[in-house]
């Protein structure tokens, strides 16, 4: 729990009712279907992370262009490797109406990723050994979404915006 900022780490209660939730292993390198289905159903996503997952360009791709707003933050090391293998995608979302991106320091973000929408929020730690393990802790509570939505803010102060590349 050492990787989420004190002053939020200190507010971990308001995620209230939560569920973990794990990608079935033939899936392992995604977002969980559950999750997946929540995005789609939302008009406004928010996502940090200091991890690639290969879905992430199709996914956000597909999600702007059918209006949706999105936000992302992304480390650099995130932002290096969509730069250098997924230049193209990160053009086209870049031109896209509705979309922004953040990029921080690798250093100034610790958490694997969260995810906001006005329906649930969803975070990913990293063990203590620091190796990924493909899980999300989800919560529908209002008091769980804003505390997601105050993270990710906190993320997005310390980025700089990229606009172009």
């Amino acid at each position: 729990m050492n990787s989420i900022p004190p002053e939020f780490l200190d507010e971990i209660g308001k995620l209230g009712d939560y569920m973990e939730v794990n990608p079935d292993r033939n899936h392992v390198f995604e977002y969980p279907k559950e999750v997946v289905d929540h995005l789609a159903e939302s008009n406004k996503v928010m996502i940090s992370s200091s991890f690639f997952l290969p879905i992430y360009p199709s996914l956000c791709i597909e999600l702007a262009a059918k209006g949706t707003e999105i936000s992302l933050v992304f480390t650099e090391y995130v932002y290096d490797r969509m730069l250098n293998d997924y230049r193209r995608e990160l053009e086209h979302f870049l031109n896209l109406k509705y979309t922004k991106l953040y990029v921080c320091n690798n250093n100034n973000m610790r958490i694997a990723s969260s995810i906001v929408t006005e329906k649930f929020m969803a975070i990913s730690l990293f063990c203590n050994s620091g190796i990924y393990y493909n899980h999300n802790l989800v919560s529908f509570d209002d008091s769980a979404l804003k505390w997601g939505r105050e993270l990710f803010d906190h993320y997005k102060n310390v980025a700089r915006p990229i606009t172009r590349v």
